[in-house]
């Protein structure tokens, strides 16, 4: 047996693990036959070990020997033992899952989208990898709802469309700007580009969004601003287009001037004769 060089980053921290038995030498184990859970052991794990009945593992003193494929299925019923921390099968328990949100904001305020990972969302959230997968399917589930739990975006009603627009875009802008959503949306973007579940993903937010900034060209209609015949969701992507490409060139201080002027060419597009 030798230590495996350090704490495992999902434990406790008063818990050691060490691998046994798949080298000789004081070297790296690339693949331990078992794994040694030494030191004291939490209540909530004694409670997981007692619903495996005639479980693959053995005590020895107050060390714990179980098979290393065992640790993971180990650290899920943990979970669910704890009654702070239960996952209640596949309803999520808001605790836990505003933890996990919370990890997962950290995560990518601190590493970056290169760096963040379900693991690394798991180890900082001390949560099991299949709770996250069991409520989010995919990392793009996840970037996605973290975006949508810090995503709020007044949308103006002044009675103008221009204004609706100019003043919807700078709020959005400063929103993308001073918080981490604009890293999250374009780590989200990032991912579709090689991920079919995260293009899917984004596909079905930008859908739902067109509908949204749509309702502000319908109001307009009904005052009689434009057309009966504008296609609203045709104008709302002209308005992403313009936000997604500053989002994604880091241009997120564009002054209020070249948003007016940008959205003043959708307008004489899309007036009402005589307006």
């Amino acid at each position: 047996m030798f230590d495996h060089g350090a704490d495992c980053a999902s434990d406790p921290p008063h818990r050691r693990v060490f691998a046994l038995g798949a080298s000789p030498t004081n070297t790296l184990i690339k693949a331990p036959k078992e794994l040694i859970i030494a030191d004291s052991l939490p209540g909530a794990t004694i409670t997981a070990l007692q619903k495996l009945e005639n479980g693959p593992f053995r005590f020895t003193g107050a060390s714990l020997i179980l098979p290393a494929n065992l640790l993971a299925r180990m650290t899920e019923m943990t979970e669910d033992a704890d009654p702070a921390r239960r996952s209640i099968g596949a309803r999520r328990n808001p605790d836990s899952a505003d933890a996990i949100l919370e990890a997962a904001e950290a995560v990518l305020v601190e590493a970056g989208y290169a760096g963040f990972s379900i693991e690394a969302v798991a180890r900082r959230a001390r949560a099991g990898k299949p709770t996250i997968y069991r409520w989010w399917p995919s990392k793009a589930a996840l970037l996605l709802e973290v975006y949508q739990r810090q995503k709020r975006v007044d949308v103006p009603d002044t009675g103008r469309l221009e204004e609706d627009l100019v003043g919807f875009l700078k709020n959005l802008f400063s929103h993308w700007r001073e918080t981490s959503s604009g890293s999250v949306f374009r780590s989200l973007i990032a991912e579709a580009q090689s991920d079919d579940t995260a293009a899917a993903a984004l596909a079905d937010y930008a859908l739902g969004r067109r509908s949204h900034t749509g309702q502000i060209i319908e109001r307009a209609k009904a005052r009689g601003e434009i057309p009966a015949d504008i296609d609203s969701a045709v104008v709302a992507d002209l308005i992403a287009s313009f936000a997604w490409r500053h989002l994604l060139t880091n241009r997120l201080d564009e002054d209020e001037a070249t948003i007016r002027k940008a959205v003043g060419y959708v307008m004489r597009g899309i007036a009402a004769p005589g307006r």
